[in-house]
């Protein structure tokens, strides 16, 4: 096997435990809310007191809070938790495309180069829009503090959905992703999550199919 195939099959695997580090710690989070600091402490009437934990990573350090803090802090994790897996993910991704288009290896940031590539390694045009897309929503983050005010970004949405995302222009792509169940308010809870979650599988899956595409390029002598 040639190492170009080792390497992009090592970022796949990169990709794969990145989704289940993604899960694990939001579970890890919510579980220590709702099975440790809720019945302790909240349920309580205990969620002033003061505590501290101690961090095994580090040398003779304590994190110190209160056990409101500390459930404040772990029942809000799951939108930055998200973005920045998001972000990774397709870091990643684009590290795969750029190692895929050897020798050339091209400018896998830069969208217009990308796009030739996906097709001749013959990804689907609705995971190349709903890619697009995914990429987009991306850097409203790193760029635009998660604001839509990124036209292409509107584009894509378009592109991706068939119809125009149902906010205002600058609003917060988080509410472009209406749906799922009612909050206390009677509002719509948004699908964001869901659509990361979405979109992790769609790079997984196309990643397999540019490393499949790749293997059949490689001499038959060479695969033996």
């Amino acid at each position: 096997m040639s190492s170009k195939i080792s390497e992009l099959k090592n970022i796949l695997e990169r990709l794969k435990d990145a989704k289940r580090a993604w899960k694990t710690e939001l579970v890890v989070f919510w579980v220590f809310a709702l099975r440790y600091l809720e019945p302790k402490y909240i349920l309580r009437g205990l969620q002033n007191t003061k505590f501290q934990h101690y961090l095994p990573a580090f040398y003779k350090c304590f994190m110190k809070s209160t056990a409101k803090e500390m459930h404040t802090f772990c029942t809000t994790r799951d939108d930055p938790l998200s973005y920045f897996h998001l972000i990774y993910a397709f870091s990643l991704f684009e590290e795969l495309v750029r190692i895929a288009s050897k020798p050339t290896r091209v400018n896998s940031t830069k969208w217009r180069f990308v796009k030739p590539l996906l097709k001749k390694w013959k990804i689907k045009v609705r995971d190349i829009r709903e890619l697009t897309l995914a990429r987009e929503t991306r850097n409203c983050f790193v760029h635009h503090n998660g604001n839509s005010d990124w036209q292409p970004w509107w584009e894509a949405y378009n592109d991706a959905r068939r119809k125009n995302p149902p906010i205002k222009y600058g609003d917060s792509v988080r509410n472009a992703f209406p749906g799922g169940r009612k909050n206390k308010n009677g509002q719509r809870m948004n699908r964001l999550l869901e659509n990361i979650n979405k979109w992790y599988n769609i790079i997984i899956k196309i990643s397999i199919q540019i490393i499949k595409e790749e293997v059949k390029k490689i001499p038959i002598k060479i695969i033996q």
